[in-house]
């Protein structure tokens, strides 16, 4: 056997060895787009001596040469190498330079590497899937075998070889050979070649390499020049060829016919160098034909792709959608034939940009510019000589281009067409307007059109009858029920009533009203059903309603409820409801309900009005149905049915999007104005929500989330900051009441968390005084667990809750009560409790913002969720390293460097697609120093903490004494080293301690209870930062001197003439610490207000002066006489 097609065969067999251990291939399209390919060279051991604009140049590794043919494109993340002829993707790249690594290790490989991700081994293809991939790895390597013979035949020295070798050069550049594989088919040779390397002709045969005739087999490609067609791995999947012959009646573009590896419907040309600048831009340029590919990209405008057809498939556009969400249709400058209304390029573009519009792109056209029609025929390929030539071109929104070319050339020849011909053409481009999924941007269109064409009213009745019969359409598609369907089931309807018949066949009534069926909403455990109902009563307006099943089940229930709504009577039995469920139930539509809003498992992002799905937001309906690609679903508080309730759904009805203007704030704007009010905090608060908003791809990484925490005294602007990151998710409110976790029960409380996924929730007034269980539950959600409860409509059992939302808390106290919980947290403290005129005018500008409104900017970001996860691998691991490089030597704990991991990654992740106000270093500086600050105050919390256990029992045990070495003051004001505190509502108790004293006793009991003490100066430190630290006193406080018997030492007190007339205190005379006494004692449980002593002692504490004569003798202290 022929040694060639032996190695064949033995490549089949590693393939098909492979193949039960396959990747995914949406893992696959990211590492070949993300993974730096220059990197992968680099790390494998090429050296590069020179780089030309995207491309570096080197010897290449897998043949011995002299001088660099081997190049890396950066660009399209691609390699090749003229000498020996080779090229592909990162993935084939690495393969090669691992001396032909397996292909599934290999992406684990690269995966885990560079874009610090594990591929799961969980996935694994059918049967069929393993059959169909043997079949089309044979397919590739025929192809492959193929193309070498082609590109060989291009370098050599034959007259058809030379000539095609210079219609290439001239026609796309010196490059273009190597750059796009393209070759050359003899007129003569193919099968000989074919047969002496003993490939199987039926595999040519059926990728299109030969056909079949009267005369035997024979080359389906000859005498042309050969342009490989490339899937998105590089991995050649078929050709499209130029004859090299003038003759008119020979096709001048011969395309391989459709098989398992290439078909027509499905492949795009180009995609394998465009895929990367595609999802980097989020835009394809959409030609008509291959030639037009190779010159745009061979100028650098790489996302170019072609269909090699007129007409762009809706597969083709889902392929390209999963990529990017823009596509500009660059047409060719046709001449008009006779016949013809409009040049050919132009209709190509009217059915294209209308197929496109309803793939979900946002669609513009870029023409050539020149006379139109074109006198002469001109195609990207022609035309554009340089990018210079590229940017002559401006694009155009796809709905007005349509307008100017297919009806109006300038707005005032509307005015020339009758009113039957306008009304048509009006009617026409609103279809379009249907095909536009986000209705915000429709209503845009709408107003554009209305200036610039005038005729307001029909252009906007035009488009509501348009929604109108469309959903009409919608329902009565999917509605199969029908008179006849009535008669099946046993009764009739006419006059909005329902009728049967008795034993004799007379008409019987069974109710004054009829019912619509619109939904079932499906639920496992409260299923609901969804009505128009309309009595007999011409005066009565049909209304919708929602019946449970008890409701519709039971003849005396329905009877109940409808009375109860008004003029509805229900007169039959249940043996007549149960025939009218059966033709309910045959026609009524089916939607899911959402119980959790924000991002859905499906695929889109639900607000309780709408949501969005792949770019576009999608309103409900008047029933609170909300159809979507991914199927039909239930939000109920916003529908006719709930809207006015001020008791139901009142927190869904908060997370709401709504359209306040036509020019919203823009990203960078809000972003803006939130940093210059909020300063530092806000660079934080920014990343919290970015997170938030992508939390499910974070946890993949960070396997936990933190609490937001912003602490401070009142009126210090913590709440504001809340409120607005809220208003990215939430309609502004002028009274905003967040949810009070002191007020609060948990079951509120676990119920508020869990509503919402990839969404803020705020809880307010955060104290340390809280119940226990509370303070549990608040470390748990760090994990995203909820609170455990039963589940009483199933089985009873307990079940833990998910939280999978981003949590803000906020109040006056810092969470220290338990250090588990400080850690959970990023920790943001707000101090500034008054503000100048400028802070002032720029909140009221933030303020003004807000009440725009935000959530058009979250949903601005959902755009961009495939590139966040597509890019967070590589910023989890650049964010890691960069904050450990620069706290390599500060001791933080994991805990607390994994929480501001997870902001500085999501930062990293999204920084290429949206502007924010501060770089990377910016933000980088506060969030070190703020870990620095936060990991501080935990070592600082513990060792305090042990500080206030030994003072307690210092004060338990008599060591420090009540008055003589603390006191506790009730004062209205303070004034400290610190602060001056003048403004308190109300008096507060101040805790005095004597420094010296207290120290000195800390350390000698300390050491008696073998506890580890901090030195004096540490410990002063961590003392002084604490939230319950006042400062030293600025005035001396005076305290008692005690005797050694534990009583007050007093002297006598003598008048001008030496008299004693009774005895004075002795008084210390000391500059003490300050702190707040409720709270130390509430945080750290200590309780000064007792001491140590037997009864005795007890008495003798009494007041000497208050004394009578027989207690002093009794305390053995002197008479005292006044």
């Amino acid at each position: 056997m022929n040694i060639v097609f032996s190695d064949l065969l033995i490549t089949i067999y590693f393939c098909r060895r492979n193949i039960r251990d396959m990747i995914r291939q949406d893992i696959i399209d990211r590492i070949i787009s993300d993974v730096s390919i220059l990197d992968v060279a680099e790390n494998g051991g090429v050296s590069f001596t020179k780089k030309s604009r995207s491309r570096h140049w080197a010897c290449c590794p897998f043949h011995n040469e002299s001088g660099p043919s081997f190049y890396v494109d950066t660009a399209t993340n691609t390699w090749r190498c003229f000498g020996c002829h080779s090229g592909g993707n990162v993935i084939s790249l690495y393969r090669k330079l691992e001396n032909d690594l397996p292909f599934p290790i290999a992406c684990r490989n690269l995966a885990k590497k560079y874009l610090n991700e594990d591929i799961e081994d969980d996935w694994k293809p059918s049967n069929e899937e393993l059959e169909k991939q043997k079949e089309q790895d044979a397919m590739r390597i025929v192809l492959n075998y193929a193309q070498s013979y082609f590109v060989d035949c291009i370098h050599e020295n034959t007259s058809g070889a030379v000539q095609a070798r210079e219609a290439v050069k001239k026609r796309w550049g010196e490059d273009a050979i190597e750059t796009f594989g393209i070759g050359y088919a003899p007129r003569e040779g193919f099968m000989t070649w074919a047969k002496n390397k003993a490939l199987d002709f039926d595999l040519l045969e059926q990728v299109g390499l030969i056909g079949e005739g009267e005369r035997g087999k024979y080359s389906m490609l000859r005498d042309r020049y050969t342009i490989p067609i490339y899937d998105k791995m590089s991995r050649i999947i078929g050709f499209t060829a130029r004859t090299m012959s003038d003759n008119k009646d020979i096709c001048k573009y011969l395309n391989l016919k459709n098989s398992i590896v290439y078909h027509k419907d499905t492949s795009v040309f180009g995609i394998n160098l465009a895929q990367k600048q595609a999802r980097i831009q989020d835009k394809f340029y959409l030609v008509e034909g291959g030639p037009d590919v190779i010159k745009l990209q061979s100028i650098g405008i790489l996302n170019t792709v072609a269909s090699l057809g007129g007409a762009w498939t809706p597969n083709q556009l889902k392929q390209l959608f999963k990529l990017a969400h823009k596509v500009i249709f660059i047409p060719d400058a046709d001449t008009l034939k006779e016949g013809n209304k409009y040049p050919a390029g132009t209709v190509n573009v009217f059915q294209n940009g209308r197929a496109a519009l309803e793939a979900g792109f946002t669609v513009n056209v870029r023409e050539i510019p020149v006379d139109y029609p074109a006198p002469k025929k001109e195609d990207p390929d022609s035309w554009i000589k340089d990018k210079g030539h590229f940017e002559q071109m401006k694009d155009e929104e796809f709905i007005f281009w349509y307008c100017t070319r297919k009806y109006w050339p300038t707005p005032e020849d509307i005015e020339n067409y009758t009113t039957e011909d306008r009304m048509s053409a009006i009617a026409d481009i609103c279809s379009l307007l249907m095909l536009v999924r986000d209705e915000d941007t429709q209503s845009s269109y709408l107003e554009a059109l209305c200036r610039k064409y005038n005729h307001n009213r029909e252009w906007k009745n035009t488009l509501k009858r348009a929604k109108t019969a469309a959903v009409a359409e919608k329902q009565e598609k999917e509605r199969k029920g029908d008179m006849s369907m009535l008669r099946e089931f046993g009764f009739t309807e006419h006059d909005n009533c329902y009728f049967g018949t008795n034993k004799e066949g007379d008409e019987v009534q069974w109710s004054n009203f009829k019912l619509k069926p619109l939904f079932h909403i499906r639920d496992d455990f409260n299923p609901v059903r969804l009505f128009e109902i309309n009595n007999n009563n011409s005066e009565t307006q049909p209304r919708l309603i929602e019946l449970n099943m008890e409701e519709i089940t039971s003849s005396s229930s329905l009877r109940k409820r409808l009375f109860g709504m008004g003029d509805y009577i229900w007169m039959a039995k249940d043996e007549q409801l149960i025939k009218l469920l059966g033709y309910l139930g045959r026609v009524t539509e089916t939607a899911d309900p959402i119980k959790q809003l924000g991002w859905q498992r499906e695929g889109f992002y639900a607000f309780c009005n709408g949501a969005i799905e792949q770019g576009s937001w999608v309103p409900i309906d008047d029933m609170g149905i909300l159809r979507l690609a991914a199927g039909k679903f239930y939000l109920p508080a916003m529908s006719k049915l709930n809207i006015d309730s001020r008791e139901l759904y009142v927190n869904e009805k908060k997370f709401r999007h709504e359209k306040m203007t036509d020019s919203p704030t823009t990203q960078k704007e809000f972003f803006s104005k939130v940093v210059q009010v909020f300063g530092d905090n806000a660079k934080v608060g920014l990343c919290f929500y970015i997170a938030t908003l992508f939390r499910d791809i974070v946890i993949g990484k960070s396997r936990s989330f933190p609490l937001l925490n912003a602490f401070g005294p009142k009126g210090c602007g913590k709440t504001e900051f809340a409120a607005t990151l809220m208003n990215f998710f939430y309609k502004y409110e002028t009274k905003y009441e967040p949810l009070s976790i002191t007020n609060a029960s948990m079951p509120a409380l676990s119920d508020y968390v869990g509503s919402v996924n990839d969404a803020l929730v705020h809880i307010d007034e955060y104290q340390n005084a809280i119940d226990n269980r509370k303070v549990q539950w608040l470390k748990d959600l760090w994990n995203g667990i909820g609170r455990t409860k039963m589940n009483m409509e199933k089985d009873k059992k307990l079940v833990q809750a998910k939280v999978d939302s981003g949590i803000i808390l906020t109040g006056q106290e810092m969470p220290t009560a338990d250090i588990a919980l400080f850690t959970r947290i990023i920790y943001l403290t707000f101090d500034k409790g008054e503000h100048t005129r400028e802070e002032k005018m720029n909140f009221a500008e933030l303020e003004r913002y807000r009440q725009i409104g935000a959530t058009h900017i979250t949903l601005q970001l959902l755009k961009h969720r495939e590139q966040f996860q597509a890019a967070f691998g590589l910023a989890w691991k650049k964010a890691s390293e960069d904050l450990e490089n620069v706290l390599e030597n500060d001791n933080i704990l994991d805990r607390i460097m994994t929480n501001w991991t997870v902001l500085v990654a999501s930062y990293l992740a999204i920084r290429d697609y949206i502007e924010f106000p501060y770089t990377y270093d910016e933000l980088l500086s506060v969030v070190v120093a703020d870990i620095k600050r936060q990991n501080s105050m935990c070592n600082s919390t513990d060792e305090v903490a042990g500080f206030w256990n030994i003072i307690n029992a210092a004060v338990q045990m008599g060591e420090l004494r009540k008055d003589q070495d603390f006191k506790i003051k009730l004062v209205g004001n303070l004034s400290t080293n610190k602060t001056r505190l003048d403004n308190w509502s109300q008096p507060k108790n101040v805790l005095m301690i004597r420094k010296d004293i207290t120290m000195a006793i800390y350390r000698k009991l300390g050491r008696s209870m073998d506890v580890n003490l901090l030195p004096k100066e540490s410990l002063l430190h961590y003392l002084q930062i604490g939230p319950e630290f006042y400062g030293t006193a600025k005035n001396a406080e005076r305290f008692k001197k005690f005797g050694p018997n534990g009583l007050p030492e007093t002297v006598e007190k003598k008048d001008e003439n030496g008299v004693m007339v009774g005895r004075q205190t002795l008084w210390y005379k000391d500059r003490p610490l300050c702190f707040d006494y409720e709270m130390i004692s509430m945080r750290y449980g200590i309780d000064f207000e007792t001491e140590a002593g037997d009864e005795e002692k007890e008495k003798a504490t009494k007041d000497p002066y208050i004394m009578t004569d027989d207690e002093l003798k009794e305390a053995g202290l002197p008479i005292i006489g006044f």
